[in-house]
């Protein structure tokens, strides 16, 4: 049951960006770039989404949960980004290029914990780096990329600028005390408890190794050494990481910009249609400046 409701939250994720027919049909159209590279023994395919031949900046981006391939949501979800920007992704491991999400494989669920996010998302910046030695980097986490793209930020010499989307400077075990009911929550905390590292073992769709992984990862200290301009973008009603989450990541970060965008939820869908593009475009901006 429990993987069940992870294809249906990677359905979802889909969804966020748009109906799920037209995203996928914004996949197939547009061109993403796989580049195979090696770094430590280990095989990777690097995504690159570019309008342009020679763009004049480098992004890197760090995605959300789930097990959807990068090669498919790449490009839609940068799709109204200024043509100025390229911008680079790895998958995460376990994920074959043009999965869906529908199934995540037992290799990823093995592998799903944030050191292994953080570890193979620096190699691939290496990458980055290595092919573009006379560029700094933009670095965009969005929802579970936010803490690990916080990271790179606090730790990688080539970071130029930060973007965090539906992110902030709280622990998810503090954030999830507050849009998860009570009970929910406790009990997510006493099953994990009991079984911390277990792959078998879910909790609201995930394996207890990645709750335990993740709950308590701390990006405050990191944040207050962050000296780079940052921009925080969150949906005034996001049901997923609360507004309280970005304010505090607001006030760590020295000039970081806040940006709550007015009725949008976690995948920055409003009342008045999706404004994705729009957010992506001020991101764009905000690169460019």
């Amino acid at each position: 049951m429990f993987r069940r409701f992870a294809a249906f939250l990677a359905l979802a994720t889909l969804a966020a960006c748009g109906d799920t027919t037209t995203y996928l049909r914004e996949s197939l159209s547009t061109s993403v770039t796989s580049l195979p590279f090696s770094a430590g023994g280990k095989n990777f395919d690097l995504y690159q989404f570019s309008k342009t031949e020679n763009p004049s900046e480098i992004s890197f981006f760090v995605g959300g949960s789930g097990c959807t391939s990068l090669s498919v949501y790449l490009a839609p979800y940068f799709a109204a980004l200024n043509p100025e920007i390229s911008v680079y992704a790895v998958d995460k491991k376990g994920v074959s290029k043009g999965a869906l999400g529908l199934h995540c494989s037992d290799t990823f669920w093995e592998s799903y914990t944030y050191d292994t996010l953080f570890e193979r998302n620096f190699i691939a910046l290496n990458a980055v780096q290595n092919l573009h030695p006379d560029h700094t980097i933009s670095i965009i986490g969005t929802s579970e990329g936010g803490p690990i793209a916080t990271a790179l930020a606090a730790t990688h010499s080539s970071v130029s600028n930060l973007v965090l989307i539906g992110a902030g400077g709280q622990t998810q075990r503090q954030e999830l005390a507050q849009i998860l009911p009570r009970p929910t929550f406790e009990r997510l905390s006493k099953t994990v408890a009991a079984s911390p590292q277990s792959v078998t073992d879910f909790a609201l769709g995930y394996p207890h190794r990645y709750w335990t992984s993740i709950l308590d990862q701390d990006p405050r200290p990191l944040m207050q050494g962050i000296d780079l301009p940052t921009l925080i973008l969150i949906g005034e009603k996001d049901e997923s990481v609360p507004v309280a989450s970005a304010a505090a990541a607001h006030a760590l970060i020295k000039g970081a910009e806040l940006v709550i965008w007015p009725d949008a939820d976690h995948t920055f869908d409003t009342p008045q249609g999706p404004a994705r593009d729009q957010m992506i475009a001020r991101v764009g901006d905000f690169i460019l400046r």
